[in-house]
This record gives C-alpha cells, structure tokens and sequence, in this order.
C-alpha cells in the first residue's frame, strides 16, 4: 500500500519592519489533501516573527543574515 507524503518546496517569505523590506527563503510544506495550500512549520513562523522584530529594530547585521534586505528610500524634502 502506496502512502502519501506531503510535498516540500523552498519559497520566499516577505517580511516588513520599520523602513526594511527582507526577502527570507523558508521551507513550505503542501498537504496531500489541499496542495494548493502553502503551510509553515510552526518554528518558521516564530523565526519570520523574529525577522520582522529585527526590522522594526534596525538591526542591519540580523536582517542581512537572515536574507535580502530591501530599504525604503526617504522621500525628498518639499520645497
């Protein structure tokens, strides 16, 4: 008897914080009864919430580790 194994897939996570945008790579998981539905481990999770705290914080260092950062630029100064 055959059995049925979900199937996992690297994919991007976005996260936000504070003027930072990071590009994190995460393990998905899809279920065999709904594969069209992307799930997290519950450890991914918690460390995208970490993520997201670091960006809030500023921390350049954490967030560079973590995967590609993206920064908002200021808008100019009206004249």
């Amino acid at each position: 008897m055959a059995t049925s194994q979900s199937h996992r897939q690297r994919m991007i996570q976005w996260v936000t914080g504070g003027p930072y945008a990071v590009a994190v790579e995460v393990e998905a998981v899809f279920p065999v009864d709904d594969p069209s539905d992307a799930c997290l481990a519950p450890e991914t999770v918690r460390y995208l919430e970490q993520v997201a705290d670091w960006a809030e914080a500023g921390d350049l260092a954490a967030l560079m580790k973590a995967g590609r950062v993206y920064s908002r630029m200021s808008e100019p100064a009206a004249v």
